[in-house]
């Protein structure tokens, strides 16, 4: 996500406040951003397809089924990766759980540097793959579920996996939330 600094600022400047820091990026009511209430959190059920999310996620634990998160290899990929990890082993003995890190670093959702055991029956991809049609078709092929939980901008149909992502849902109006943001949902 790029920020864009307010146009009438003046500079060089001195950010000696936290109230300065977001003026300087545009957010207008600052008093009112630094004391949201509940009313600031959106429901989750503007996302599209999470109930099919949760609904295939649930089909997966009651069968104890061998589920593997792939991290992407940035900071909003760890945090996604490890809040759903962290939530999903607390489920133990339920949860048959592994994870997949990229071989070479700075990589991406499904890249050709990624192996997903054959083991594999259901792929957790937090921030990214929203794109990723022909490796998840492949995926798919093997009879492998897939949910992506993602806040990128779709370029092309993937009809391979379930994909919860801010972009593609027109009734959730932040398009601005992280991909840890939308794993939290």
């Amino acid at each position: 996500m790029q920020y864009k600094l307010n146009p009438n600022a003046q500079y060089p400047y001195d950010i000696n406040t936290l109230s300065d820091f977001l003026r300087l990026r545009n957010v207008e009511r600052v008093e009112t951003y630094l004391s949201l209430d509940s009313k600031a959190n959106l429901p989750y059920i503007k996302l599209n397809n999470i109930m099919d999310a949760v609904n295939k996620l649930d089909y997966h634990l009651k069968r104890e089924s061998k589920i593997y998160i792939l991290f992407d290899e940035d900071v909003d990929g760890f945090t996604s990766g490890s809040a759903m990890f962290n939530y999903l082993i607390k489920l133990e003995p339920f949860c048959n759980l592994e994870y997949i890190l990229h071989k070479r670093a700075k990589a991406h959702g499904l890249s050709k540097h990624v192996i997903i055991p054959e083991d594999c029956d259901l792929l957790i991809i937090p921030d990214a793959s929203t794109n990723d049609t022909e490796e998840c078709k492949a995926l798919s092929e093997r009879e492998i579920d897939i949910i992506i939980l993602d806040h990128h901008e779709r370029e092309k149909e993937n009809n391979y996996a379930i994909i919860v992502n801010n972009q593609i849902s027109e009734d959730y109006e932040n398009k601005n939330i992280s991909g840890v943001g939308v794993e939290y949902k």
